[in-house]
């Protein structure tokens, strides 16, 4: 059995580990563009377990989705025949209504709308022969009892039928249920802390400067602490009879079992805005969260958190990780406004082109001259989307420059 999870774009690498790290074989799993796959035995016991603990413990996948069939298709015909043949009785409830949704690229079948009508009545058809309904009867769809989520993706012309098992997307984790403006999604946020290696206990400080609503602080405290992401919501694969609902019971008793959240004597994660509403809300988050003391909150101006002055007003580091995502664009209004931001950037921890000694940068931006206002091009850059917005994630971490041709991608 195929389980998938859809990724953002530029994170694939970062979830097919995380999947490594719960203990799954690198050869069992499958990586291209926007998708990480797993393979798992088709026993109700291993399925179960997989999507539970998938579901509660991915911190940079956006959901999980279980692989129904796989085919081609590159007519209508084709796609209502190989739908009817599915065994949808033993997927969907009695009862249950279910709800078709799908993409298409690069394939014969391109009308979606065209597409989910035919995918659902192969599936209306199907359950209509094996449980005994006329074609004069309707199939009994009851919201109340539960919903099936049932997603197509035709991808050169090979359909995959998937069912979700997460519902709301997995970069809701239930402590941001405020935010300001333009929030960074909380899976990107992760993806970000495990691309720069970022430890916590360790001689290295992380410090948010453009905090926001607080996702950065609060993903890496909730790494700190050993908290998985999902243990404080609910999940559509919960309430499938078609699983063992009991495994994401057994799943979270995994995770709290490993989780440390108590308090600790000195913050090592530092997160500060210029907005104090902003902080006000991050602070809340935090507090729901369960993690906040692992973080130090301030009102500051990032024109005024010198690279050189913050490590030396803290002496229990030997390293800091700045980590942001600030203004840009839509967000600011105005490109001298930006390049205002960078240059400060620059002038505090990348002066004259060389990073302060025990400083790393990592900056995610959608401004296209954000390397020229910071004075030398990145040691790497990543293209990375936070929701539908291309982005770039900018690393600085070698002192000198090694100059524009020595870049590193990926």
């Amino acid at each position: 059995m195929k389980i998938v999870i859809p990724s953002l774009l530029g994170v694939e690498a970062v979830i097919s580990r995380e999947i490594q790290d719960l203990g799954y074989a690198k050869d069992n799993i499958e990586v291209r563009d926007g998708l990480v796959s797993l393979s798992v035995d088709e026993t109700l016991e291993a399925v179960s377990e997989a999507v539970a603990r998938l579901n509660i413990n991915l911190r940079t996948g956006e959901r999980v989705q279980l692989e129904i069939d796989s085919f081609t298709a590159k007519t209508f015909d084709e796609l209502f025949d190989e739908v009817r043949e599915v065994p949808w009785e033993a997927w969907i409830p009695e009862g249950w209504a279910f709800i078709v949704r799908g993409y298409s690229r690069k394939s014969e079948l391109f009308g979606i709308p065209a597409c989910q009508r035919t995918v659902k009545k192969g599936i209306v058809e199907r359950l209509a022969a094996t449980r005994g309904y006329t074609s004069d009867e309707t199939i009994p769809e009851d919201p109340n009892l539960g919903t099936i989520r049932i997603q197509f993706s035709i991808m050169s012309d090979i359909v995959q039928l998937l069912i979700d098992t997460s519902g709301e997307s997995l970069h809701k984790r239930g402590y941001r249920p405020n935010s300001n403006l333009a929030p960074l999604k909380e899976t990107l946020a992760a993806a970000m802390l495990k691309i720069m290696r970022w430890e916590p206990f360790s001689d290295e400080a992380l410090l948010d400067p453009f905090c926001g609503s607080g996702t950065i602080p609060i993903e890496a405290a909730m790494m700190a602490a050993s908290m998985p992401p999902g243990i404080n919501r609910r999940f559509t694969g919960e309430y499938w009879p078609v699983l063992d609902t009991e495994a994401f019971a057994r799943a979270r008793e995994e995770g709290r079992e490993l989780m440390d959240v108590g308090s600790i004597d000195e913050p090592f994660i530092f997160a500060s805005d210029v907005d104090m509403e902003a902080i006000d809300i991050a602070t809340e988050n935090a507090e729901r969260a369960g993690i906040r003391s692992f973080i130090s909150f301030s009102r500051r101006d990032v024109a005024n958190i010198g690279g050189r002055d913050w490590m030396h007003a803290h002496p229990d580091f030997n390293r800091c990780l700045i980590l942001g995502n600030p203004p840009y664009g839509e967000r600011m209004g105005d490109i001298e406004s930006v390049t205002k931001i960078h240059h400060h950037l620059a002038e505090n921890y990348l002066p004259n082109g060389n990073l302060v000694p025990g400083i790393r940068l990592g900056i995610i931006t959608a401004a296209d001259h954000f390397e020229s206002d910071m004075g030398r091009p990145a040691d790497r850059r990543r293209k990375l989307y936070n929701g539908m917005k291309r982005c770039y994630f900018y690393q600085f971490y070698r002192h000198h420059s090694r100059g524009k041709n020595k870049r590193k991608r990926g």
